[in-house]
């Protein structure tokens, strides 16, 4: 479901037949982690795969790994990994 842009914690305690906060809480408890920042973790972790191994353009990228738009997706890029995806996909930083 990454691809999904509707996947938040919200969508995820719907289809699990929870709240939000109870969910969010018991993943907190058990990861450590915000499940809103795991799912942007596991989106940006699928983006550098493909910009590492694919031609796809940034903007497809940001699409495929369920991004709301390519602007959202760089700030988000920028704001955990401390870089650009073009700089990713042109190999000047390390991951």
């Amino acid at each position: 479901e990454l691809a999904n842009p509707e996947l938040s914690v919200i969508w995820l305690a719907r289809q699990l037949g929870c709240s939000p906060d109870h969910l969010s809480r018991a993943f907190h408890q058990h990861s450590g982690m915000r499940l809103s920042r795991y799912i942007e973790e596991c989106r940006l972790e699928q983006a550098v795969e493909l910009l590492q191994t694919s031609n796809l353009k940034i903007a497809a990228i940001a699409w495929t790994c369920g991004f709301s738009s390519p602007s959202y997706f760089d700030r988000i890029f920028m704001k955990l990994r401390g870089t650009t995806p073009k700089a990713i996909r042109d190999g000047s930083q390390s991951n």
